[in-house]
């Protein structure tokens, strides 16, 4: 039996190991996308703007065949769209599926009509209340695509300051596009959307399939610097194990085990 509380502390050394091994890949193979419990568009002074009802849910229903203009007929003004979480939650990653027709007109972005030109703020909200009464605020650190993935066909996207210009992404061409930023936790998520002023047409919407907001940062992999702390403590705890069994060979009376 000398040995037996060293091999018992060893082995639950390598359990502990193994277990957040597991917990490690579990993370990574999770979906990250969050649930959205109501939707709300808007024009600037807060007055509701969705174009039907039922309209709007078509952006958020997980189906691609669907879509929603999103704002009334003929609208011109800037408009934002906003998802409500029901409650407080991380999130690092906008994805969308649209229409690069988002008015169904002819008109558009010069050299590229049909095909109209959006300008983007992406936006966040820690209130609570009527999604049209909340404040918010642009997120930071904003970048185009996702791991080198799902890239926005846009002029710029703007890091300091949450914008993007001349949206003229299409999902029938491009597939969705995918927006990161610095994690936040938030209550909703907006897109504020403005047509282009160099556009041949001013109809403002923003024709949707899919609008997903996700956590990507809660599935990162450990870095070198994390892996090496926690090899650090499995190393300390190895050599304390060690000690113990030393001293439970030289002094086995001192140590009983039952």
């Amino acid at each position: 039996m000398k040995n037996s509380v060293f091999q018992r502390i060893s082995g639950g050394i390598l359990a502990v190991f193994v277990v957040l091994l597991l917990v490690a890949n579990t993370g990574l193979a999770q979906q990250s996308q969050l649930p959205v419990i109501g939707i709300e568009v808007f024009l600037d002074n807060g007055t509701l703007n969705n174009r039907v009802p039922a309209d709007k849910l078509n952006a958020i229903d997980g189906d691609t065949n669907t879509v929603s203009f999103l704002t009334n007929a003929f609208e011109a003004n800037p408009n934002t769209v906003a998802l409500d979480f029901g409650s407080l939650l991380a999130m690092s990653r906008l994805r969308v599926a649209k229409r690069g027709d988002s008015d169904g007109t002819a008109g558009g972005a010069p050299g590229l009509a049909p095909i109209d030109n959006m300008d983007l703020t992406i936006l966040f909200s820690t209130d609570t209340g009527p999604l049209e009464s909340r404040t918010y605020q642009p997120v930071t650190g904003l970048t185009n695509g996702f791991q080198g993935t799902e890239l926005i066909n846009a002029d710029t996207v703007n890091s300091s300051n949450g914008t993007v210009d001349n949206d003229h992404h299409d999902f029938a061409t491009s597939g969705f596009y995918s927006l990161t930023f610095d994690p936040v936790a938030a209550t909703a998520f907006a897109i504020r959307f403005a047509r282009d002023a160099g556009d041949s047409a001013a109809f403002t919407h923003y024709s949707s399939f899919e609008i997903e907001v996700y956590n990507d940062a809660a599935n990162v992999v450990p870095t070198l610097t994390e892996w090496g702390i926690f090899g650090l403590i499995l190393l300390l705890a190895a050599a304390g194990a060690y000690r113990i069994q030393q001293t439970t060979q030289k002094h086995p009376a001192t140590y009983r085990v039952q």
